[in-house]
């Protein structure tokens, strides 16, 4: 195994100070997420929420500000979802029984998409948390291949969701694909497993931090997808309209708007001294005093931040 060691850690959302408690309850009852980390700056408050239980799991970072808004601006930091501009579209939730889940979701007062079997994609639904955030709920089985004795293993009624659960995804919209791959599969070292096309839509493309295998060597091949979603990792989903020329997809402003702002990945300090060797990057870790390590930034073709935090995470996690 190599000593040097990445884990793809977080997507970094933006949300008012006035929503940021009522947001980690929200992570916390509803999904079953608890705090792992809380950090502070001088200007902002930041929590990691994610399954403490689930090490390989990504987590989300939320950040508010902690400088008070003037009053005329008070109603600009909003967080609205804009499918045809966002870079970001959300985090999928991988797990045994999407039904289960939907039905604890759905007696709490949540509205959850009816759960429907996508193609041969997966089964799952969708919802948003309270500030408009999209979640996926995907199961681990197709429709026709849901056992209920099988997923015995998973089920604790003492959970929100009756279940253990994971970040199985965090999915991107890119404009070029061919220099997202050239950046995420080539210059960081992630391993594209599978690739899957809806027909006369998009194509979804899964990266992740992983020496592992999949079950076939063509990475189109369906017998992949269930495999894909039981992997304890998360994984980056990458979006892409074969049809649409490289359109415009962006980040949230953060003088106008809340939003998404990085990709954030956890790494040894070989790793972080091998990227700044290797890429171009920046050293930007006077600028965030909170994370008391190393910080290294740099952009993904579409302009996205993506930051390497230096950590000694222990090697079984990766």
């Amino acid at each position: 195994m190599s000593t040097s060691w990445m884990k793809l850690a977080f997507p970094r959302l933006c949300v008012d100070s006035s929503a940021i408690t009522g947001l980690v309850q929200w992570y916390g009852t509803r999904l079953g997420m608890s705090v792992i980390q809380e950090m502070q700056s001088d200007k902002e408050l930041v929590q990691w929420i994610g399954f403490k239980e689930q090490p390989q799991s990504s987590f989300v970072e939320f950040r508010s500000s902690l400088q008070p808004s003037e009053p005329s601006h008070r109603s600009i930091k909003h967080y609205s979802h804009q499918p045809s501009s966002d870079v970001y579209w959300k985090i999928g939730l991988s797990l045994a029984d999407v039904d289960t889940a939907r039905s604890m979701l759905v007696s709490q007062g949540e509205d959850v998409s009816l759960p429907q079997q996508f193609l041969n994609i997966g089964y799952m639904c969708h919802l948003s948390d309270p500030f408009g955030y999209s979640i996926e709920l995907l199961q681990h089985d197709f429709q026709t291949n849901f056992s209920s004795e099988r997923i015995q293993a998973y089920l604790q009624q003492n959970l929100a969701l009756g279940q253990q659960v994971h970040v199985g995804q965090i999915t991107l919209r890119v404009s070029n694909i061919e220099k997202s791959l050239t950046f995420y599969e080539s210059r960081l070292g992630m391993k594209l497993l599978s690739r899957q096309t809806i027909p006369h839509k998009f194509d979804l493309y899964f990266l992740a931090c992983t020496n592992e295998d999949p079950p076939s060597d063509d990475i189109n091949s369906v017998e992949i997808r269930e495999w894909l979603w039981r992997r304890p990792y998360t994984t980056l989903e990458l979006q892409h309209w074969p049809t649409k020329q490289y359109p415009k997809y962006k980040c949230a402003d953060l003088n106008n708007e809340s939003g998404f702002t990085a990709l954030g990945f956890i790494v040894n300090v070989q790793r972080f001294a091998e990227l700044k060797a290797s890429l171009d990057v920046k050293d930007i870790s006077m600028e965030y005093p909170e994370y008391n390590t190393g910080v290294l930034t740099c952009k993904d073709p579409d302009g996205t931040s993506v930051v390497f935090i230096s950590q000694n995470f222990p090697s079984h996690i990766f």
